[in-house]
């Protein structure tokens, strides 16, 4: 009986350390938004399995210009989005929030389901706002709080964010994401920075 509990706590144990590894994605992304400006930087490490690739682009900015995404999750996710992902452009009557709800998540759900390209949260950056939508495809803004963090390192990054307040955006992502990378073996530099406008 004894031996049986202890089998079905390690499979429960490996069941959930693969469900946030899916959920939470194997990466450290931070957004910041300051003075109308939107910065989105990510780590450059990639984990699946015994496999470690620290050269992966993690942050993009849309073909129009109009968005920049950081995204955590399937790595295929992130990169169909990156390439494929067409949003419609927002209607004149529509607030930004009813867009990122109405028009940009379809385009995402979309794009995923078309391309079979797995689970991903993202960060957006858009119209000097701020946007976190996770892996249910939920919206939540960041702009008020003026910054967020996804994937496994996000803890760090954002216990780090609220203690840099104060100094410039570059020097508050570089220190949350090399926070994240000390602690978590599945975050790690290069560090990609973009910027909008």
């Amino acid at each position: 009986m004894r031996k049986r509990n202890i089998l079905m706590f390690f499979l429960i144990l490996c069941v959930c350390f693969v469900y946030c590894v899916k959920n939470a994605g194997a990466t450290a992304i931070v957004g910041i938004i300051q003075d109308g400006r939107i910065w989105v930087s990510g780590d450059s490490r990639a984990v699946s399995g015994y496999t470690i690739t620290d050269d992966v682009q993690k942050v993009f900015k849309s073909e129009d210009g109009r968005f920049i995404v950081g995204f955590a999750g399937s790595l295929k996710g992130g990169q169909v989005l990156q390439y494929f992902l067409k949003v419609p452009l927002q209607e004149k009557n529509q607030t930004v929030l009813e867009f990122m709800v109405k028009t940009f998540v379809p385009a995402i759900q979309k794009c995923l389901s078309e391309k079979n390209g797995g689970m991903v949260e993202i960060i957006v950056g858009y119209k000097s706002r701020l946007f976190l939508i996770d892996s249910e495809f939920v919206v939540i803004e960041s702009t008020l709080r003026g910054f967020d963090a996804i994937g496994i390192g996000r803890a760090y990054c954002l216990g780090s964010l609220c203690a840099t307040e104060g100094m410039s955006p570059e020097q508050r992502i570089k220190i949350a994401i090399e926070a994240a990378a000390r602690f978590n073996a599945a975050v790690a530099p290069p560090i990609n920075v973009l910027t909008l406008p």
